[in-house]
């Protein structure tokens, strides 16, 4: 349960109550709070995805099993996609397990960087 007081002067305390209110305001007052990051994040409706895969060019090579997941190489379907991206001007498929969307995260927060 969390408990978050309107004062911020009262700390958090060690019976178990965590106060909100008191730990943002220490951290805006230390000066360390991240700073705001915004991102557009893109997104096809499975009722789409065909005309999206056709507007790449991908779409026979879909059907076709031909696509493979960047990371893993396994064969991309509509059941295993995870994502789009585009890499070094090439289109590329991720798999949704879950050691190729850490790798397509980490690719994702480097090219951020």
């Amino acid at each position: 349960m969390v408990s978050v007081t309107p004062s911020a002067s009262k700390p958090n305390t060690a019976q178990g109550r965590f106060s909100l209110r008191s730990y943002l305001d220490r951290w805006v007052a230390r000066g360390d709070m991240p700073t705001t990051v915004t991102s557009t994040l893109n997104a096809v409706h499975d009722d789409e995805l065909e005309a999206f895969l056709r507007n790449l060019g991908v779409a026979a090579a879909f059907r076709a099993g031909k696509l493979k997941c960047a990371f893993c190489g396994t064969v991309i379907t509509f059941v295993n996609l995870y994502s789009v991206f585009a890499d070094s001007g090439s289109v590329k498929f991720a798999c949704d397990e879950t050691e190729c969307v850490k790798a397509l995260a980490s690719k994702i927060a480097n090219r951020a960087a």
